[in-house]
C-alpha cells in the first residue's frame, strides 16, 4: 500500500465513513484524482462502498493502519543489549 492509500484508509478510518468529495478535499486534490485509488483500495477490501460512493473501513484496512497491534506482551523491549 502507498503513502496515499495509507492516508485515504486513515481519513476513512477517521471520519467512519467519508464520500470521495470529503476525502479529496481533505488532501486537496480533485474528487477525479481519489476516485479511481478509493474504487482500487475498495476492490483490494481495504474500504467497502457503503453506499453511492461512501466508503467505510474494512477489517483489513484497520490492520493496515495498526500493523503491530496486538502483538507481544506489552513489554517495552530493548533494541539492543549492550555489554
Amino acid at each position: 500500500m502507498t503513502g496515499m492509500e495509507m492516508q485515504i484508509v486513515r481519513i476513512v478510518a477517521e471520519q467512519g465513513r467519508a464520500a470521495i468529495a470529503s476525502v479529496a478535499r481533505r488532501m486537496g486534490v480533485s474528487a477525479q484524482y481519489i476516485e479511481p485509488r478509493i474504487r482500487s483500495l475498495a476492490e483490494d477490501g481495504y474500504l467497502e462502498d457503503v453506499r453511492n460512493g461512501v466508503y467505510a473501513v474494512k477489517q483489513k484496512g484497520m490492520k493496515a493502519l495498526l500493523p503491530f497491534a496486538g502483538r507481544g506482551t506489552g513489554r517495552a523491549m530493548p533494541v539492543s543489549s549492550y555489554p
